[in-house]
């Protein structure tokens, strides 16, 4: 964990700027943390920069800030996607938040046929994104997209590099250690994990014609919730080995 308290900032910034910060974050800061003038803080933008900022001026529900330094940081090479069919009850916020912690890029959720529960809340996602980004220490916020059928997304124009689904299905399944193994360079992946139920069998039979690739879990079955985190963490950890996978 930083020494620094962690606030983000849409714009672009630069060494000498002085900025002005408010709403949620001003507040924390003020109200909850009590900085004072002439602290620091760490500022992440949406180009993916890091800052540290010295508080110039503290008013009752914002601050005057100026960046100071760069920070030197690291972001992964390649692009992760989660498409995640929406869950039951409030597990999509959970999922957002630990994809977030776990490096994900995007999250596409979608409808499949065993979904339940097809309620948009994207705002709220996204929120949930920004604040798991700063807690995590990272330099981007991972772009939270809007609902769609999960046959809708399979004719998006976007290519991977590598596009995995975890299925119980009885077709052929790889580890996601072979199936990594098998690809020479990855600049993007997508991991696609299905609702309580798992995917229908004709939507599995689609995904493989169009060249996903199943890949399975492990031997017990996963809530969904479960086999997104479990799916991501250990994606990370194969490609980090495969790849060299991170740059100034």
């Amino acid at each position: 964990m930083s020494q620094y308290p962690r606030v983000y900032f849409e714009g672009a910034l630069s060494v000498g700027d002085q900025f002005s910060l408010e709403g949620d974050d001003a507040h924390h800061l003020i109200h909850v943390l009590r900085i004072k003038e002439g602290e620091v803080a760490l500022v992440f933008t949406d180009q993916g920069n890091e800052f540290l900022a010295k508080v110039e001026k503290v008013e009752s529900s914002s601050l005057k800030l100026r960046i100071r330094e760069v920070k030197s940081s690291f972001e992964k090479s390649w692009k992760v996607v989660l498409v995640q069919a929406i869950p039951k009850s409030q597990k999509m916020d959970w999922i957002v938040e630990k994809a977030t912690e776990l490096g994900v890029n995007e999250i596409y959720p979608v409808v499949t046929r065993r979904v339940v529960k097809k309620t948009t809340r994207i705002e709220r996602w996204q929120k949930i994104a920004l604040a798991a980004s700063k807690q995590s220490q990272r330099l981007s916020i991972p772009l939270i997209h809007p609902v769609q059928e999960w046959k809708d997304f399979l004719q998006t124009p976007e290519n991977f590099d590598l596009s995995l689904m975890a299925s119980l299905s009885a077709l052929t399944r790889q580890t996601l250690d072979q199936a990594v193994q098998k690809v020479a360079k990855i600049n993007s992946v997508a991991l696609a994990i299905g609702p309580e139920g798992d995917f229908a069998p004709d939507e599995v039979k689609e995904a493989v014609r169009l060249g996903w690739i199943l890949i399975d879990l492990g031997p017990l079955t996963l809530r969904t919730e479960t086999a997104a985190v479990v799916g991501l963490a250990v994606l990370d950890h194969e490609l980090r080995k495969r790849f060299t996978c991170i740059k100034e």
